[in-house]
């Protein structure tokens, strides 16, 4: 593999986990504002004894929170179109014994390969990314560049999800009736109500 192959391998290997980066940030945070969007609109439905249409209102409300946390936390920061460029400043930022070379190689690469750049020789952009990519092999070619806080996102993310389980099964008696009440859609508000009032025979009387 020669130098600018490996070069534009190490950016491609680093973007994705700059993207699994953002995807874990994301859900963690997707999580934690799930969460307390539902123990609000619980407690709110407790303050109002579960009547059929705070159940009603509290749904919408629960429904359009989770899709706007969903869309600004995670869908959003997935969609942006990271260039090799800012790629390849992210990891000078992680390692500053880069000196900006590599964004140096970088920019000059695609400079040549969009425009056959006039005053720039091959024989200097060769150089340049020869350069860069000795530097970078001294990373262990970027591999651990964004491995650590992966890492760390990922456990973070499976203790939140622990952490929101136990607070579900072992938490307050209202929570679980109004998580019940606000996600089983296939019931109406009035059947998902945790309280009723049974008179007997049944008639108006």
């Amino acid at each position: 593999m020669d130098a600018r192959a490996e070069l534009i391998k190490v950016i491609e290997d680093v973007r994705k986990r700059w993207r699994i980066k953002l995807a874990l940030r994301g859900a963690l945070i997707v999580l934690g504002g799930i969460v307390l969007t539902l123990v609000l609109a619980s407690s709110g439905l407790q303050a109002l004894s579960f009547t059929p249409n705070a159940i009603f209102g509290f749904r919408i409300a629960v429904f359009a929170a989770m899709i706007a946390i969903v869309g600004v936390w995670l869908f959003r920061p997935l969609r942006r179109r990271v260039t090799d460029a800012q790629v390849a400043l992210y990891i000078e930022e992680q390692d500053p014994s880069l000196k900006e070379e590599l964004i140096s190689a970088v920019e000059m690469s695609s400079e040549s390969a969009r425009a056959d750049t006039p005053g720039v020789s091959q024989a200097l952009l060769d150089r340049v990314v020869k350069d860069a990519i000795d530097k970078v092999r001294a990373l262990d070619s970027g591999r651990a560049i964004g491995r650590e806080v992966v890492r760390r996102l990922a456990l973070a993310l499976g203790g939140g999800v622990v952490a929101a389980t136990l607070l579900l099964v072992f938490g307050p008696e209202f929570l679980r009736n109004g998580v019940s009440a606000l996600l089983i859609i296939t019931r109406d508000a009035e059947a998902a109500a945790p309280f009723h009032i049974n008179v007997e025979p049944g008639d108006a009387k």
